[in-house]
């Protein structure tokens, strides 16, 4: 999608006189309708006699977010768990080598995992052959059109815990007509989200359930494996992929402070390295025409001579162990949140969409919108180690009460709760 059409749909998009047209006329007829046959699947559940099957439909290792969930609900006498791995339905997710690293992360994680993509025939294997009663969703994005929500609301009740705690409302806006309207639950991390999504787009206010996050859960609980990859102490840079020519994100800084960490970071070996670029930071640097493909290969390459680069979901250790991180990402702005070590948040110049949620979070961090306050920050959080904004996270903290959550055991107990009770019927 290029630039100007992405505008284009934006602006209608956020047009309320025709989103609301929109949405009598064509929308709302069409959520009754998949909201009918999640009314059939929930009685028709309460009447078998077999386990109800659960199906996580995976796709990127980087966005895999639901382990524990995976591991609780396979102890449950009431579930029959298994994952398929497909991966995202786009040129690039389609290559070989990514297919098969995905799928031995996944392997070694979940089981029964099962192959949902034939490479050889290039065709996605339709899930209602698993014959799956709920399924779970890891991202909105490249679904291939026989799994889309529209198809599989035809057998199944489908749920969806957002990959990066939540979307702005935004990009949230992208996915909605084929992905979120159509959705039987939605977990989100707070109410505050809730209250976000309700207000902007109330059409979905029906399938949300605030139940707390995971990894947020992960991170504040576990302690990290005495068997951990990461050194401790460790400083983490973390780069987004949205750069200036994305058409609604732009949280992307890379362009005026990536050549300059990296230099930073050869100029002090004393400090552990850890880049973490998002999965398609890759890519989106080269389309962006700041690097050749050849140059951020180099790039690359000079991370792994001063320290390590970390592609894989599975970060707790290294958020565990780390001192600070460096990042303009927009859910780690949360996720390192719960840590309770600084953060420098790179500034796009870009005006950016962050969730509610977000935005109170970001004002407890050390903003750095050019090179010289990139310089200060580093200088007083690193060299000084000074924490000056420490007190106001920890009370930013205990405001949000994080730590009086268990997603895990939240969601579990609305599956069963709905499975059981006819008040939790509601659609």
């Amino acid at each position: 999608m290029n630039k100007k059409i992405a505008n284009i749909i934006c602006a209608f998009i956020w047009d309320k006189r025709k989103r609301d047209c929109l949405r009598n006329k064509l929308i709302n007829p069409h959520i009754q309708k998949i909201a009918n046959r999640y009314k059939k699947h929930i009685k028709k559940l309460r009447n078998i006699d077999r386990k109800v099957r659960i199906c996580f439909y995976v796709t990127e290792n980087q966005k895999w977010k639901s382990q524990a969930l995976f591991d609780e609900l396979k102890k449950n006498d009431l579930f029959d768990v298994f994952a398929v791995f497909a991966p995202r339905s786009n040129s690039l997710s389609l290559n070989k080598e990514i297919i098969n690293t995905n799928f031995d992360f996944f392997h070694k994680r979940l089981h029964p995992l099962y192959l949902g993509y034939d490479s050889e025939k290039n065709e996605y294997k339709n899930l209602q052959d698993y014959e799956p009663d709920i399924v779970f969703y890891s991202q909105p994005w490249d679904i291939p059109q026989v799994n889309n929500i529209a198809n599989v609301s035809r057998y199944a009740l489908t749920c969806y815990i957002p990959y990066a705690v939540a979307e702005a409302v935004t990009p949230m806006l992208h996915n909605v007509y084929s992905f979120h309207f159509l959705l039987w639950r939605h977990y989100t991390v707070h109410e505050l989200i809730n209250d976000e999504y309700s207000k902007t787009i109330p059409y979905v206010a029906d399938n949300l359930k605030a139940v707390g996050y995971q990894i947020l859960d992960d991170i504040i609980n576990n302690t990290p494996s005495s068997k951990s990859l990461f050194c401790d102490n460790c400083i983490i840079y973390a780069p987004h992929c949205s750069l200036a020519s994305h058409p609604w994100l732009r949280y992307g800084t890379f362009d005026w402070n990536g050549k300059f960490i990296l230099e930073y970071a050869k100029h002090h070996p004393e400090f552990n390295w850890v880049f973490k670029p998002h999965p398609d930071f890759r890519w989106a640097v080269i389309s962006s025409n700041i690097m050749t493909e050849s140059e951020i290969d180099n790039y690359y390459y000079q991370w792994e001579k001063i320290g390590m680069v970390y592609n894989k979901g599975d970060y707790v250790d290294l958020f565990k162990k780390s001192r600070c991180m460096i990042t303009d990402c927009g859910s780690f702005l949360t996720e390192y949140f719960v840590t309770g070590k600084p953060l420098i948040h790179l500034k796009s110049e870009y005006k950016t969409d962050y969730n509610e949620l977000n935005k109170i979070i970001k004002e407890s961090y050390y903003k750095a919108r050019n090179l010289p306050e990139l310089q200060h920050y580093l200088k007083i959080i690193l060299e000084q180690k000074e924490d000056p904004e420490f007190s106001k996270r920890e009370n930013l903290f205990n405001e949000l009460k994080f730590n009086q959550t268990n997603s895990v055991l939240n969601i579990i107990k609305d599956i069963e709760m709905t499975i059981k009770s006819e008040c939790f019927c509601k659609k």
